[in-house]
């Protein structure tokens, strides 16, 4: 039988004149990045094009300057400029393929569908594994109806065919692609990811074309990378885990073969080889301009791994180091302070806490960060005794972000840990005000007044949730909650119906089943 339980917790215009009394300091290159940034988002062009005019006379070997300029003369139809802007970033770093590819996608703008071909050519050479050079080549190629003449070609339209679901056309595509240059390594990878859309039964196949990569690149990383993925997948571990490290000794700086090798030793146990592997994964990383937005199940598993040979303590001065690298880095301090809490070590959490809230402010973090570093001081400041403190933190916060609802709900947590129910109510309250169609706090507002014996008000609120509450699960909830209240104060018809309609809500519901039970067997015994 199906149980219901309750509710459980849940980036001005640029000043560059002063007055003759005033010295105004020259905005920096960050601050001129933001304000262009901001003008050519609030498609304010003619400021936009000055700004990145600007940085590029201060800095004109700056790469993401003359992209930024190419993107505001491209949306201002300035196309010969707009190509002239990202040439000079090509001139500046031809390994980076962002220009090639918007000069490409201008050229077929103009009609020229011959150069832009040869352009998107020269972006997949830079980096033939980008998916969406070929993608963009793929759909010129579809549109423009020419016929694909190279390898290229075909793994343009393999891809394309592969986005719209068309798998055999896809995999026909990327099987053309290796006729003509069997060196390709895009082609063997895509042909396999497609074989495997066609389920279990072509898994020979795909592991055909894994081999035949490795055969005919015998010293490319990513054919020893892929083709230990899918051994791993079949059981056969430690094969994987020697092309795993045959992949690092191809490429030393290969984050994804230390991730792989990393998770597969931690799967097997061997703590002290995780730890490792996972050691030298987040440092590499750490090198990298994406540190921070894929290194979370690489912490995961380090601290994992260290906490299984009991140090994790030793993970305290990694992360410091790191920091000292990457002073500003939001997910670090929070990582840190964390470790710091379990090692109770709870002035320095708190000290790295704060230090983290300062940073999300500065760099206006998502509510939901926002919230999640103000829990976590909270929390310790709790730990150490200090719950005045905590209080007066979430009363800062909430003042300094009175809409972020995650922290009102953090706070009414708090107050009913702290046996202020009165005040929680009030927060709760506060939430509905900030969207009355939202059922959760309405639900909590009631189990509360239950919790503070306010039964008259808790059924106030149920009675008044029900006109807002849209799913059954919801309703379900309500129902009960009523149902229990009305049989406390001796009303057990009134208990029964809402009993029942719980019921209807969620039939099956073992909880209500109960409760209809015990009312009825009452009933029955006046």
């Amino acid at each position: 039988m199906n149980r219901l339980p309750k509710l459980s917790g849940l980036l001005l215009s640029l000043l560059l004149t002063a007055t003759p009394h005033v010295a105004i300091a020259a905005p920096s290159l960050e601050q001129l990045f933001k304000q262009g940034e901001a003008a050519l988002e609030a498609k304010q062009y003619s400021e936009a094009e000055r700004i990145w005019r600007q940085v590029i006379q201060l800095d004109p070997k700056l790469l993401d300057a003359y992209i930024k300029l190419g993107v505001v003369l491209h949306d201002q139809g300035r196309l010969e400029e707009a190509i002239s802007a990202f040439r000079k970033s090509v001139e500046l770093n031809p390994h980076e393929i962002f220009g090639y590819l918007k000069i490409a996608d201008i050229l077929y703008e103009q009609g020229k569908v011959d150069q832009a071909i040869i352009t998107y050519h020269q972006a997949i050479a830079v980096n033939p594994s980008f998916t969406n050079s070929y993608e963009r080549l793929g759909r010129l190629l579809i549109e423009s109806q020419q016929s694909p003449s190279t390898a290229v070609d075909y793994c343009g339209l393999g891809t394309i065919f592969s986005d719209q679901g068309e798998t055999a056309q896809a995999i026909a595509a990327f099987r053309s692609a290796i006729a003509l240059d069997p060196k390709l390594a895009y082609a063997y990878n895509s042909l396999a990811m497609n074989l495997t859309l066609l389920g279990t039964n072509h898994r020979a196949e795909e592991m055909a074309v894994y081999q035949r990569w490795l055969q005919m690149l015998p010293d490319d990383p990513a054919a020893h990378l892929s083709l230990g993925r899918n051994l791993r997948i079949e059981g056969k571990t430690e094969a994987a885990l020697e092309h795993y490290r045959q992949a690092i000794k191809l490429n030393p700086n290969y984050i994804e073969a230390y991730q792989e090798l990393a998770s597969t030793v931690l799967d097997l146990q061997r703590w002290q080889e995780a730890e490792a592997a996972y050691r030298q994964a987040i440092t590499l990383e750490a090198n990298t301009d994406y540190f921070g937005i894929i290194f979370t199940a690489d912490v995961n598993g380090l601290e994992e791994s260290l906490r299984r040979q009991n140090k994790l303590e030793t993970v305290i001065p990694f992360y410091q180091e790191l920091l000292q690298r990457h002073p500003q880095h939001e997910k670090l301090h929070g990582y840190l302070g964390d470790v710091l809490v379990e090692q109770n070590q709870l002035v320095a959490a708190t000290s790295t806490y704060r230090r983290l809230i300062e940073l999300q402010r500065a760099t206006q973090a998502s509510p939901e960060d926002i919230a999640s570093g103000y829990e976590k001081l909270a929390k310790t400041l709790v730990l150490q005794n200090q719950v005045d403190s905590a209080f007066a933190l979430y009363q800062e916060a909430i003042q300094r972000y009175p809409d972020n609802s995650q922290l009102l709900y953090q706070l009414a947590e708090l107050q009913k840990s702290q046996n202020r129910g009165s005040e929680a109510t009030i927060t709760y309250r506060r939430l509905i005000s900030l969207d009355p169609a939202e059922i959760v706090p309405r639900l909590w507002l009631g189990e509360t007044l239950e919790m503070e014996n306010r039964s008259t008000e808790a059924i106030a609120v149920y009675e008044e949730a029900l006109k807002v509450a849209k799913d059954a699960y919801s309703k379900a909830i309500i129902h009960n909650n009523l149902g229990l209240l009305y049989e406390q104060q001796g009303n057990l018809t009134a208990a029964i119906r809402e009993f029942q309609q719980a019921l209807q809500a969620a039939p099956g519901a073992s909880d209500v089943e109960r409760h209809l039970q015990a009312a009825e067997q009452r009933l029955k015994q006046k």
